[in-house]
């Protein structure tokens, strides 16, 4: 079997260099998606698929990878990984059988599980885009769990140990960016504590994802970042 992986770049890109060998990886297509112009190894440039025009976000280059794989590659399943992670090919074919059109596999544990999954078309189809408008990083994983969960979608755990995730670009660390993120999640969804005569909660759609002042200022834009980015290619 062929693992589609996916590799998110922002910061890292001397970590991922240090360690990743393709060769050890031999079932697996590499595909580098810079998101912040960097400079790659020379053995490593072959692998970059994408370079964007500029930092689209977690959200939104996860985005950006879930268009090209779905929409250009036709692809039914990929591997979504963060430039500073750690694992094997082994992961990789864990993660590719747990997923399913019902779960989203994880790897690493303490809520990491997004920094290294597996989403299938149908999922990403079914609950949507990732929220843009959680700007840089802090929460859109959060917010994609509370609406997977609203859709009858799991999100496993293969609970790798978290520090295998080095966390090294410390993107959702800018206290100004992810407090405003966390704020905006809580208000989308009135602190997840609104509920109906049934004790349930009273979402059962997505809202229909809008482009907020906040994204549209910061990025000048009347459309998501990684639509744009997408129609460029």
């Amino acid at each position: 079997m062929n693992y589609n992986l996916f590799i998110l770049g922002y910061g890292s890109s001397k970590f991922l260099d240090a360690w990743i060998d393709p060769i050890k990886l031999p079932n697996t297509t590499i595909r580098i998606i810079d998101n912040g112009q960097q400079q790659y190894a020379e053995r490593l440039q072959p692998y970059v698929y994408h370079v964007t025009s500029r930092n689209l976000g977690c959200a939104g280059g996860w985005n950006l990878i879930c268009q090209i794989a779905f929409e250009q590659l036709g692809l039914t399943k990929v591997i979504i990984s963060n430039e500073d992670n750690l694992y094997s090919e082994e992961y990789l074919a864990a993660l590719t059988q747990l997923c399913t059109p019902t779960n989203i596999a994880g790897t690493y544990d303490r809520a990491f599980e997004f920094s290294l999954f597996c989403i299938h078309r149908d999922t990403y189809k079914k609950v949507g885009m990732f929220d843009e408008n959680v700007i840089m990083a802090a929460g859109e994983d959060n917010d994609y769990k509370y609406r997977c969960q609203l859709h009858g979608v799991t999100v496993s755990s293969l609970n790798i140990s978290a520090e295998y995730n080095a966390s090294e670009t410390g993107g959702d660390s800018i206290p100004d960016i992810r407090d405003a993120n966390i704020e905006y999640v809580l208000k989308k969804w009135n602190n997840y504590t609104e509920l109906n005569a049934y004790g349930n909660s009273m979402y059962t759609n997505n809202p229909e994802l809008h482009i907020s002042e906040r994204l549209r200022t910061q990025y000048n834009c009347e459309q998501f970042p990684s639509i744009i980015e997408f129609n460029s290619l």
